[in-house]
Parts: C-alpha cells; structure tokens; sequence
C-alpha cells in the first residue's frame, strides 16, 4: 500500500520508496502513518525530497520526528493548503497556498543557540512566495523572565 501511494500518488522513484520502505529504522506502523499524512497534502513539490530525507533515519527517533512533521502538515493543510515542501539545514520547511512558512516540529522545549540562529538565517534568506517576517516559538514555559535565552522570538 504505501509503495503504490509512493511511487504511484505522489511520483517518489522507485529507488527512493524502496530506500525508505527497506530502511530498518522506520517502522511499517511509522512508514504508513507518514505516508499516509503525507498522501493527504496531495501531489505537491517536495514529497520525494522528504522521503528521500526519512530513509536516511538512523533510528526510530529520526522516523518518527519525519512522521510528526508530516502529521504537522497534513493538519495544517485542512485550514491552510501547503503548497510545498522544502529541507533547509536539515529541518522541514513547507509553504501554505498564501505564502506564509512553517517549520512543521513538534519541540517540547527551543534553546537560542548558534545552530537555531544560521537555521534562521538561512530561512531568511530564502526566496519564498511571501518573505519570511516572523516566527512563532512560545512554548507554554515562556515568559519575559526565561525569554532571553530560551525562548527568544525571531523578527
């Protein structure tokens, strides 16, 4: 079932569905939840390239942060159409049918650190449909007293 919705739905190669598909640190359940997430955005850009970056999990924690992301989407995409998907530094990026940009993960807790802020600056500079203005980080912990450090939101 999910090399036909691959290969046939979504026009994943082949040689990259069998790469997830036999990859044994995805689980089945893991590979049908993520596929079947990601066959509810439609055939859109990106799908391939995702599947592409699934395969290289090293474990099932890899897998299962690829089918959250996934899950994010498919959510997101029953109120706001996702027009594609995209990596940049390793994270997953897509972009809404009205230009607005979101990193589909799913994050307990966000530190500022060297990595977050080249993340940010790579998006930046990225040439999406609408620029990118503002970010969103506020997990329930934040507040003035913890925000300079943990949880510092980016314009």
């Amino acid at each position: 079932m999910n090399l036909g919705l691959l290969t046939d739905n979504m026009g994943v190669a082949r040689w990259d569905a069998d790469a997830f598909l036999n990859d044994n640190a995805i689980s089945p359940t893991t590979q049908t939840v993520l596929v079947g997430a990601l066959a509810q955005l439609g055939n859109i850009p990106g799908q391939a390239e995702l599947i592409r970056q699934a395969a290289t999990s090293q474990d099932e924690h890899d897998a299962i942060a690829f089918q959250q992301s996934v899950q994010i989407m498919a959510n997101l995409n029953t109120s706001a159409p996702v027009a594609r998907i995209t990596h940049l530094h390793g994270l997953t990026v897509c972009e809404t049918n009205d230009g607005v940009v979101v990193v589909p993960i799913q994050w307990d807790y966000v530190a500022w650190t060297p990595m977050t802020e080249r993340f940010i600056t790579a998006l930046n500079a990225q040439k999406f449909t609408t620029p990118v203005s503002g970010y969103s980080v506020t997990p329930a912990h934040c507040n003035e007293a913890t925000r300079p450090r943990q949880c510092r939101p980016v314009n």
